[in-house]
């Protein structure tokens, strides 16, 4: 079974099936377009029958994110230009000229699937163990691995994230001061994240619409 090491030295090019400037304020991280957005009363995670939830919520928006990814690769590489007709925000990628509110590069949107992976992993118990396995660490690590992917993405588009490993659950907690860190020092901080994983399998819910659902995991 395919394991998370591949995830540590393929960190910059990984691709899934679903996968095609200053800080926020408190109401751009909580204010979401997405029904898949998880909510939070506060209750542990502690089965497979609720952690698939909170684990495909996750994936619905990092969907997304995914498309806009390969668009602005897309468009900032040499094959592809934008048309006069395209709309501003297109054409702005493909200038290298990206504004703040350019809606492919928003980064509440990033922040969104780091606060919800943030609130799934402290609220998931990994030392659930049922026949001798802790069933719910393979979940626990797809989640750090789709929260690596987002901070990953942000370091390339925007050179610096503010990194936060705790969900942002109260005003004073969204209005906290966040260290920033820049490209480098992402990549360093995601490799210590996962590497205690490396080994862990990936989920495996069977077949999904004739696919295996392990790629649906990087």
């Amino acid at each position: 079974m395919k394991n998370y090491r591949k995830t540590l030295h393929t960190l910059t090019t990984v691709v899934s099936l679903f996968l095609i400037g200053g800080f926020l304020s408190c109401e751009s991280i909580f204010e979401s377009r997405s029904s898949s957005m998880m909510g939070d009363d506060g209750a542990s995670i502690d089965s497979p029958d609720n952690s698939i939830y909170s684990v495909m919520g996750i994936l619905s928006q990092l969907q997304q994110l995914g498309e806009r990814s390969l668009l602005l690769g897309e468009l900032r590489g040499d094959l592809m230009e934008a048309t006069s007709a395209a709309d501003a925000d297109l054409q702005e990628i493909s200038s290298f000229e990206v504004s703040e509110d350019n809606v492919y590069l928003l980064r509440r949107d990033y922040y969104h699937v780091i606060n919800n992976c943030n609130l799934a992993l402290a609220r998931m118990d990994t030392s659930v163990v049922y026949y001798q396995d802790n069933v719910l660490l393979p979940e626990y690590v797809a989640i750090r691995a789709y929260r690596a992917w987002t901070y990953w993405q942000m370091a390339l588009a925007f050179g610096e994230v503010r990194w936060i490993d705790k969900p942002l659950l109260s005003f004073d907690d969204a209005i906290a001061e966040y260290p920033l860190k820049d490209y480098n020092e992402v990549a360093h901080l995601l490799i210590e994240d996962l590497t205690p994983f490396v080994d862990v399998p990936l989920p495996d819910y069977g077949m999904v619409d004739s696919y295996a659902s392990s790629v649906l995991f990087v």
